[in-house]
């Protein structure tokens, strides 16, 4: 890819492709969720540390405008100086050409176009700064001629972004840890020195803020966090498959075996032994954490995907030095024309299949396993639901819910269009932070009945909600809702009322 323009050309169409789906494409689950970040700003939060909430509440300046772009423009933008920073470091690492090869691939990466750079997600300012820290850490460890040396401004500069990237998401911790294991091994004497002891100052500074939302909470982030490690010994090989079949589809296929063929089996044509070991430091310790938890617990493919930059990276510089320029373009174009192509079939299936993919056999849970319907139809049901609860004389109540999704999506496209009080009941485990938010919007309010809107697609056996705080309940009426004019699932609508009067303030 030694042309600039080709280059131009392919990076500014698959720019231009997210910002049509920011655009047209309604919000997933995650998303609604961190808009309660940025409507109750706090030091931290239950899920995720602050940045995201803050990044969110000053990209749409301070919900002045509300779309979907406006939410997710944050990390839109934040995404043009984060390849620039992949394309530096490898430069540095490298050259020109290898640099280019690992933005196109990188760009054409499932997880760090789409998750990291549409939606509005902690992944976004965490990518962003996990790639300018790369860059900071090459320049402190390899642009100077002495390889044994380190470049101490470059250094407290990368202690400062690294703890921005903790303030992103803790995930960061990760390349926390392969930056200073690079030091332990390669970069031994600088140890000895001020600056060094300087940096880990710094960073424990940016620890502060979560340190102290927890002390207020009883430590109760720590006690999520730890239930997602392994509690027996017992080992899921499945899990394991899971994870590794998601990791290559949200690397994007073509790239992960880009990785495999020039990052692995060819991985010793090239002899920068201090370089080599820096991209491996940086990217294998969280993979091969994700890969030893998976065999235990279940684990989500996008959590490693800050990991395969630095194996792209990688992988970009062999394949410059050992590959003819043909098949590196039919690497480039390959991954570039499937990128194009599942985000546009993604689209269409999303927005225009007729119907539901999900279980159509019962009425109560039509469309359940339905993943399309995470971000399809929640803008269209409002006017539904407003009528209906007027006609039944019940559009006073306040509305309530039990899990964190599909709260959050019920919150922003019925409750607040309806200005509706609206509540997210029951343990912490199960309502995240609405367990403050609750108590943000004054706590339970003086009513005796409150109303639940269920979809069809995450359906719960209603007797099983509640019990400890509603008397009883019964079913009122169930909206259909169409995709493409066939039934896709219902919204169905129940009554909760006699409130216990021993129940104390949700």
């Amino acid at each position: 890819m030694n042309k600039p323009w080709q280059v131009t050309i392919l990076l500014g169409t698959i720019l231009l492709l997210r910002v049509l789906i920011a655009i047209y494409l309604p919000l997933g689950n995650d998303e609604v969720y961190y808009l309660l970040y940025a409507r109750y700003p706090d030091i931290h939060y239950y899920d995720h540390p602050l940045l995201v909430g803050w990044f969110l509440k000053l990209f749409s300046f301070n919900f002045f405008w509300e779309t979907p772009l406006d939410y997710r423009m944050f990390a839109l933008v934040l995404s043009v100086p984060s390849m620039f920073f992949v394309y530096q470091t490898t430069k540095i690492l490298s050259n020109k050409n290898a640099a280019a090869i690992a933005v196109i691939l990188l760009s054409s990466s499932f997880y760090v176009s789409v998750i990291a750079g549409i939606f509005a997600m902690p992944d976004a300012p965490m990518v962003f700064f996990w790639n300018a820290s790369l860059y900071c850490a090459v320049l402190a460890f390899f642009n100077n001629a002495k390889t044994q040396t380190v470049n101490e401004r470059y250094y407290l500069l990368l202690c400062f972004l690294l703890g921005l990237i903790c303030l992103s998401k803790f995930h960061g911790i990760f390349l926390v840890f392969g930056i200073f294991g690079f030091i332990l091994f390669y970069r031994t004497q600088f140890i000895k020195t001020a600056s060094f002891w300087e940096g880990i100052v710094i960073l424990f500074l940016f620890t502060l803020p979560i340190i102290y939302w927890n002390y207020k909470n009883q430590w109760v982030q720590f006690a999520f966090y730890s239930s997602r490690l392994p509690e027996d010994s017992s080992i899921n090989v499945g899990r394991l498959l899971k994870e590794f079949v998601g990791q290559i589809f949200y690397s994007n296929p073509v790239v992960y075996f880009f990785i495999l063929v020039f990052g692995v089996f060819r991985f010793n044509k090239i002899e920068r032994i201090n370089k080599k070991s820096f991209l491996l430091w940086t990217s294998l310790p969280f993979l091969v954490f994700v890969f030893g938890l998976s065999l235990f617990k279940e684990t989500l493919p996008h959590w490693s995907g800050p990991s395969f930059i630095s194996l792209v990276i990688l992988s970009s510089i062999v394949a410059e030095e050992v590959a003819n320029k043909w098949a590196l373009k039919a690497w480039i174009y390959t991954s570039f024309l499937f990128f194009l192509f599942c985000c546009i079939s993604g689209f269409v299936l999303i927005n225009y299949y007729p119907g539901s993919l999900g279980n159509k056999s019962k009425k109560e849970s039509y469309g359940s396993a339905d993943f399309t319907l995470d971000m399809y139809g929640w803008d269209k049901i409002q006017n539904d639901v407003d009528t209906t609860l007027t006609e039944l004389g019940y559009r006073h109540l306040p509305i309530i819910s039990d899990n964190w999704f599909p709260a959050a999506h019920i919150d922003q496209y019925i409750a607040r269009p309806l200005k509706s009080s609206f509540f997210v009941l029951g343990d912490v485990e199960k309502i995240h932070q609405y367990q403050w938010v609750n108590a943000a919007r004054g706590g339970w309010p003086n009513a005796d009945s409150a109303i639940l809107i269920m979809p069809s697609n995450y359906y719960k056996e209603p007797s099983t909600l509640f019990n400890h705080t509603f008397k009883h309940h019964q079913k009122l009426r169930s909206i259909p809702q169409y995709r493409n004019k066939v039934l896709v699932r219902y919204f169905h609508i129940y009554l909760y009322y006699n409130r216990f009067n021993s129940q104390k303030s949700e």
